[in-house]
């Protein structure tokens, strides 16, 4: 699973490449929403053990969701697929219980009777 903040622009995702093919097109399927989007490959760069790719995120990633992406050559064939979840918070201090819990302070006194 791949973590995105979705209030970037460009999104730059790392991939390994079972082929060695060029991807043209990516599919992202929201699983909340059930729809699927297609999406131009911005760039492409090789490194020494995974390739970087990059697509414009046109507020199109909203926060708190998932996704599944398929990256795809030119024929149309998958070379590569993985789960994405958008998130704004940090990875190293993420809780799925952010802002959703809070607590109120309050001076009650409890009487016991006997």
């Amino acid at each position: 699973m791949t973590v995105i903040n979705p209030n970037n622009e460009t999104l730059t995702i790392n991939y390994f490449n079972r082929y060695n093919l060029t991807p043209v097109s990516i599919d992202f399927y929201n699983e909340s929403t059930r729809v699927t989007t297609n999406k131009e490959v911005l760039s492409v760069a090789s490194g020494a053990y995974y390739n970087y790719l990059s697509v414009s995120n046109e507020d199109y990633f909203k926060d708190n969701n998932s996704y599944v992406m398929s990256i795809k050559n030119i024929d149309g064939v998958i070379v590569y697929k993985d789960k994405l979840y958008s998130t704004t918070q940090e990875v190293d201090s993420y809780s799925i219980n952010a802002d959703v819990y809070t607590t109120n302070d309050t001076n009650t006194e409890y009487t016991i009777y006997e």
